[in-house]
């Protein structure tokens, strides 16, 4: 299986700049209505079957590319 390794950082970028990305790449939980309801929004990484590494590296398949 061929993959893609990626490596970023984001401290030179401002917090709702990262809070944005964090939420694309990694997904987040959307609650509603007070908390009542809870929905798994997914990030492209598991959208495509990649891993989280460490801090700011993850791996993709590139079959999944």
């Amino acid at each position: 299986m061929n993959s893609i390794i990626v490596s970023y950082t984001l401290e030179k970028s401002k917090p709702h700049q990262r809070l944005m990305i964090h939420r694309l790449l990694y997904g987040y939980d959307d609650l509603s209505n007070n908390g009542a309801y809870r929905y798994k929004r997914k990030g492209l990484i598991e959208i495509y079957s990649g891993k989280k590494i460490n801090r700011g590296v993850f791996i993709v398949p590139t079959y999944k590319i």
